[in-house]
C-alpha cells in the first residue's frame, strides 16, 4: 500500500505539469496571434495614412498649380485687353471726319503721304468759251461710311453736291480708293462762288477752290 501512494503523486503531478505546460503554450500562441494581428493592422494603418498624406500631397499641389495657373491666364488676358484698347485709341477704325484739303483724302491708317492726282490739279486759267463747267472739291475721306453721312448731312440742309470715289497713289507706288465731296457741275462761276461762300461760312470749310471741267 504504501509502495502505491508515491506512485499516484507522481502521475497527478505529471498531469498537473502537462495542463500547465499546454495552457502556457495555449496562452503564447494567443498572444504571438495578437501580436501578429496588432502588427499588421498597424501597418496597414500606417501604409493607409502615408497613401492618404501622399494623396493630400498632391491635391495640394494641383491646386496650387490651378492658382497660379488661373493668376497668369488671369494676367494675361487684363495685358491682352489693355493692349487691344491702347491699339483701338492708336488705330481708330474709321479716319475722322474733320475737313480736309479738297485734293487730299484723309489719313490712310498706313499714315502714307498721298499724292493728289493730275486731274484735282487747279488748271491755271479758266477755259474762255461759253460752255465751260465749273465745280469745287470740297472735302476727301479715307472711309466711305463717313464721306456717305456727311454727304447726306450737306444734302439735307439743300447744297447741291455728290460723292465720288476717287483712286491715287502714295509715295511707295501703293493704289488706295478714297472718297471725295464736291459741287455739282456749274455754268456760271459767280453762282459757285456765292455757293462756296455759304458752304465755308456754315461748314467751316477752307480752301475750297473752283475747278474748270
Amino acid at each position: 500500500m504504501q509502495n502505491g501512494c508515491p506512485g499516484n503523486d507522481q502521475n497527478d503531478q505529471l498531469v498537473f505539469d502537462s495542463k500547465q505546460t499546454a495552457w502556457i503554450v495555449s496562452a503564447l500562441l494567443l498572444l504571438l496571434f495578437f501580436v501578429f494581428m496588432a502588427g499588421y493592422f498597424l501597418g496597414k494603418h500606417q501604409a493607409v495614412e502615408q497613401f492618404s498624406h501622399a494623396l493630400d500631397q498632391d491635391s495640394i499641389s494641383d491646386k496650387i498649380y490651378s492658382s497660379l495657373y488661373a493668376s497668369y491666364e488671369g494676367k494675361t488676358g487684363i495685358e491682352l485687353d489693355s493692349d487691344k484698347a491702347d491699339t483701338d485709341k492708336l488705330n481708330p477704325a474709321e479716319p475722322s471726319a474733320q475737313p480736309l484739303e479738297p485734293t487730299v483724302p484723309a489719313p490712310t491708317k498706313q499714315d502714307e503721304p498721298v499724292v493728289a492726282p493730275e486731274a484735282e490739279k487747279v488748271e491755271a486759267q479758266e477755259a474762255a468759251t461759253s460752255t465751260a463747267l465749273y465745280y469745287a472739291p470740297l472735302i476727301g475721306f479715307g472711309s466711305y461710311k463717313s464721306a456717305q453721312a456727311y454727304f447726306n448731312r450737306l444734302t439735307k440742309r439743300g447744297f447741291p453736291v455728290e460723292l465720288k470715289q476717287r483712286t491715287s497713289k502714295t509715295a511707295k507706288g501703293r493704289i488706295i480708293h478714297w472718297y471725295q465731296i464736291s459741287t455739282i457741275p456749274y455754268t456760271s462761276r459767280p453762282e459757285l462762288e456765292k455757293l462756296i461762300a455759304t458752304l465755308e461760312k456754315q461748314e467751316h470749310l477752307i480752301n475750297s477752290k473752283i475747278v474748270t471741267l
